[in-house]
């Protein structure tokens, strides 16, 4: 056994370079792959620690503060055994400005401010506020980039301005993420919490958070959250209209139903996106490995041809000599991956920092070593594989012919580019023989620069696509944003906004839960109620259209799929006790309750609902307006209400998309740039090995260092070129295929994906131009050759 190993060591010494360029290879990808895949797993257990952490609800059902309302909700579900542990806390909802006191530049978002000296049992406080007064306050997590301990925040709410000491950060789940609530949940203390109240009528409402576990019963049944709020909901809706026709003055009730289920998917959405890319560039880079392997591998059997006859007549079978190389590999892949995986393991908690911002939750997992010793054998297995069909190129040469170094009497090819025919310079001309005379031993080269041009492509795509402006993020995702949004009381007012001179367009509408029935299949979902479809954007659905008229209905791509229907199928609805039969007119892609919604006009949700006088209405400017303008007109109208900028509202959540798109590419960018120069550099250092002695004959007949030097960057950029070129075309004809994989979650079925030309020349010019750096750099060594001395040695 131990002659297998001393071979394998002084062949790994002969391909000294090829080893190390794979051993990187294996290390980046093993490295890259553990990393995402480690954030993917831990991930889940990061929301599921802090669901523990805190208590979490089950379901949390944010309410207005209607007494009779608050009453029904608490009978009905201490009425139902499949919950326990009800809990009311009080809270207010409050569109705010906020800045860092010292700075200058406010910024807005929107509030939920609670009591920490309120008694908390279920969706606790993540740290202990027992010891808080006065005017500390505590900032949910995701506000730790932006505020320290110790640092003070002004809140301003109109024209009030209230001052906090930032005594710790929170943790909350439901809260986390930006692709959630949308709102940033804060701790202050019992006074400030009734001074907000009390200073801004009709600005800071107060409102109720019901929060329920659900029971042994519950899970007992397989009841998930979901579910069990659809339970609460229907409960609570037909009651509604009941009591509304017996008591002509109740207004109804507003309620936003979050079961935890559908929230922790929620929260996977943004780091999901980055993950999955580059989850897939490690992969890419692992293929590559393979691919500089195998030409690694193929050159050195064909270098060693003599050694590898003699080995074989001295007695060494074909499996022995596949045994040795896989040794060879497999030492360097384990070492390789061991090593980048350990240094992710290690790394973990630091990169596990980014979760903050894109998750808003802090890393609490430690390295998950099931899964590191899974992607090292994984990593292991198939370098195994892939070296045993390599090692059949052994049995391709016969043994004699081994002896002979591989070398046939008669060349038989085709003699491409002959020099009598061709009056192109003469590197040129040695650059294409060497491609063309020679497409094989160039396969690998085109493999691996078509796979980073493809790659670095769907780089630039997914940020042009998604993330250069927020409408093309907006097409994409199906999420319908408004320039500002009012929460409107009646029609009058709706009518007011809509004369306004910047005014393109309003609508209004109202979000609630319908049951769905399509055959033997019950559904709850999500509806919005829009009272003018016209308006909007026809692009949103990926077949049929908007529903109009009042016997049609539109679904989101998920909820379609559970349905099991298609556009032109019926479907019935049931509000309370009413119940419809409805069309179906479309079917619409969106981030939204991750595509379980359905989509109603005004007209087509009175048949089964009732007519609701607080709406929330959107608001569309005409061109060449802004947001200052409008609100300038509506607070000369109804100063005391309050308007609503819904871009500046989302949190800065489109800059960070954009942000993390820019950095994905630059990242993909400095990679392939590093794999390339990797890849050029052992190709050029093996070709400068096998024709030493013919650049010395070169030399002594009268060319000079540079034209050498030249020829050798020249020699692989026809096969660098081939595979740009064959790498970006598969990106335009397969890039949106890509993209869909990695968005089937959300059930996609379509995304505008594009490619600019200014990116095309991006990733030809970062290839080309590295290719020739690193062929450049390695041709140097040229200069110090000594023809006579080459010319004359043994």
């Amino acid at each position: 056994m131990y002659r297998y190993f001393f071979i394998a060591k002084n062949n790994m010494k002969k391909q000294k370079t090829d080893m190390i360029t794979f051993f990187v290879m294996t290390f980046l990808a093993s490295f890259m792959l553990f990393v995402c895949l480690n954030l993917v797993v831990g991930t889940f257990g990061v929301l599921d620690k802090n669901f523990e952490q805190i208590n979490g609800t089950d379901i949390l059902i944010l309410t207005d503060a209607n007494p009779v309302n608050n009453f029904k909700f608490e009978e009905t579900i201490q009425g139902n055994d499949y919950f326990e542990d009800l809990e009311t806390n009080k809270m207010i909802s409050a569109l705010v400005n906020y800045r860092k006191k010292g700075t200058k530049k406010w910024a807005e978002y929107s509030y939920h401010f609670a009591s920490y000296e309120e008694e908390r049992k279920v969706q606790t406080t993540s740290i202990d506020v027992s010891n808080l007064s006065g005017n500390d306050i505590v900032l949910p997590i995701a506000m730790s980039s932006s505020f320290e301990t110790g640092d003070y925040i002004e809140i301003k709410i109109q024209e009030n301005i209230y001052e906090f000491r930032v005594a710790g950060f929170n943790e909350d789940f439901i809260y986390a993420s930006p692709m959630n609530m949308g709102t940033y949940l804060v701790f202050i203390s019992e006074k400030y919490y009734q001074t907000i109240l009390f200073e801004n009528d009709h600005f800071a409402e107060e409102m109720k958070a019901i929060k329920v576990h659900l029971s042994k019963k519950a899970l007992d049944e397989g009841l998930n959250p979901s579910a069990a709020s659809d339970v609460i909901y229907n409960d609570i809706d037909s009651w509604a209209e009941s009591y509304s026709k017996s008591h002509p003055e109740y207004d109804g009730y507003s309620a936003n139903f979050i079961p935890a289920d559908m929230m922790k998917t929620a929260s996977m959405i943004l780091p999901f996106l980055v993950i999955a890319i580059i989850t897939v560039f490690a992969m890419i880079l692992l293929l590559i490995a393979m691919v500089v392997i195998d030409f690694s591998v193929k050159n050195f059997i064909m270098d060693n041809m003599r050694n590898t006859g003699i080995m074989e007549a001295a007695g060494y079978t074909v499996n022995e000599m596949i045994f040795i190389l896989l040794i060879q590999l497999l030492s360097v892949s384990f070492v390789g991956s061991l090593s980048g995986l350990v240094l992710g393991a290690l790394l973990q908690k630091k990169i596990g920092f980014i979760m903050i911002f894109l998750l808003g939750l802090s890393w609490n997992q430690n390295a998950n070593i099931a899964l590191l010793i899974a992607v090292l054998i994984a990593i292991c297995g198939i370098i195994g594989v892939f070296t045993i069909v390599l090692g059949k190129e052994y049995r391709k040469t016969s043994v004699l012919d081994a002896l002979r170094g591989g070398i046939n009497a008669h060349n038989f090819k085709k003699n491409v580019f002959p020099f009598d025919k061709t009056s192109l310079p003469v590197p040129l001309t040695l650059a294409l023989k060497e491609t063309f005379g020679k497409f094989r031993g160039q396969i690998g080269v085109i493999i691996i620069m078509g796979v980073l041009a493809f790659s670095s492509a769907m780089g630039f795509g997914i940020y042009e696509s998604m993330g250069k402006d927020v409408d093309a993020l907006l097409r994409i995702s199906g999420l319908d944003i408004s320039d500002a949004s009012i929460t409107a009381d009646d029609e009058n007012m709706v009518s007011t906004v809509r004369s306004f001179p910047c005014v393109e367009n309003v609508t209004t509408e109202i979000w609630t839960g319908i049951e769905f029935t399509a055959g033997k299949i019950k559904k709850n979902y999500t509806t919005r109620v829009i009272s003018d479809t016209s308006v909007m954007n026809e692009n949103y659905m990926v077949e049929g259209r908007w529903p109009k008229h009042e016997n049609e209905i539109a679904f989101g791509t998920t909820a379609m799929d559970s349905l099991g229907l298609k556009v032109g199928d019926t479907v019935k609805a049931k509000s309370g006790e009413n119940e419809a039969t409805y069309i179906v007119t479309g079917m619409m892609q969106t981030f939204n309750n991750m595509g379980q919604m359905a989509y109603m006009a005004e007209s087509g949700y009175l048949r089964i609902g009732r007519e609701v006088s607080t709406k929330n209405c959107n608001i569309y400017l005409k061109d060449g307006y802004t947001y200052e303008d409008l609100e300038k007109e509506f607070k000369d109208v109804y100063p005391d209400h309050e308007i609503v900028d819904v871009l500046a509202s989302t949190g800065g959540l489109f800059t960070m998309l954009q942000t993390t798109f820019r950095l994905v590419v630059i990242l993909i960018l400095i990679v392939t740039a590093f794999v390339v120069g990797l890849a050029e550099s052992l190709l050029i250092k093996t070709r400068i090995s096998k024709e030493w002695r013919n650049l010395g004959v070169s030399k002594a007949l009268g060319y000079s260092s540079n034209q050498l030097i030249l020829q050798l960057i020249l020699s692989n950029i026809p096969a660098v070129l081939i595979g740009v070129a064959l790498g970006l075309v598969a990106a335009l004809m397969f890039g949106d295929k890509v993209v869909l994989l990695m968005f089937a979650i959300f059930g996609f079925r379509k995304v505008a994906f594009e490619i600019s030309g200014l990116a095309l020349v991006c990733v030809v010019y970062v290839i080309v131009a590295m290719a020739a750096l690193v062929s450049w750099v390695n041709g140097s060594r040229i200069k110090k050759l000594d023809p006579v001395k080459m010319i004359t040695e043994e």
